[in-house]
């Protein structure tokens, strides 16, 4: 990691949005009781269930929709229920998440946020090589700020990019993969962020 010495010639700075930037003001806790309760289903799994498979399928699927459905089908299947049945909770789910019912982390209001289509989740390359693109941004003079060691931090480090992991989350899977990817710098708040790039 860096000694907290401003990094030169940083042209581009990209963002994780959530946990990083924004907060969902309905948790995916809630969320997933109420896409139970919409498919008038008892909970078919707990929620941590859910933040664990999800990385395990990470790479597996191109969108976010596709991902969740197969995790929930995967659950559902492994507690004895219809696969199908974890479909529909995921279809609930998605209908339900509100993309725009979020709050800003602390200090995340000095920043730039920036939003795209959908692509594969990191930490494939292809979010950060679309971003670099429309930026017309090169890698090396380009940092990405996120609060996932395994798909932030391992993403960016294998596009190329300086990665800066936000460590003061909650975020179930923060903490992961600290042996395998190891971030630029760590910050522990976002506000941390303008020392770094030379703005007092």
């Amino acid at each position: 990691m860096t000694d907290g010495t401003p990094w030169k010639g940083i042209e581009a700075v990209l963002f994780d949005l959530d946990h990083t930037l924004v907060e969902y003001r309905r948790t995916s806790g809630e969320l997933l009781a109420a896409s139970f309760e919409a498919c008038d289903l008892e909970p078919l799994f707990p929620v941590g269930a859910y933040y664990e498979r999800f990385d395990d399928l990470r790479e597996e699927h191109d969108s976010i929709e596709a991902l969740r459905a197969a995790c929930f089908a995967e659950l559902a299947a492994e507690r004895g229920h219809d696969p199908d049945l974890g479909r529909q909770v995921a279809a609930a789910y998605s209908e339900m998440r509100d993309q725009t019912n979020v709050a800003f982390v602390d200090g995340a209001r000095t920043v730039l946020v920036y939003a795209g289509e959908e692509v594969p989740a990191k930490p494939a390359i292809a979010p950060f090589e679309r971003a670099l693109d429309r930026l017309d941004a090169e890698p090396e003079s380009t940092i990405h700020v996120g609060d996932s060691l395994s798909s932030d931090v391992a993403g960016a480090n294998a596009a190329g990019l300086r990665s800066v992991w936000l460590a003061d989350t909650d975020n179930p899977t923060g903490a992961d993969g600290a042996a395998e990817h190891a971030p630029a710098h760590r910050i522990n708040a976002i506000d941390e962020l303008l020392p770094l790039l030379g703005v007092e």
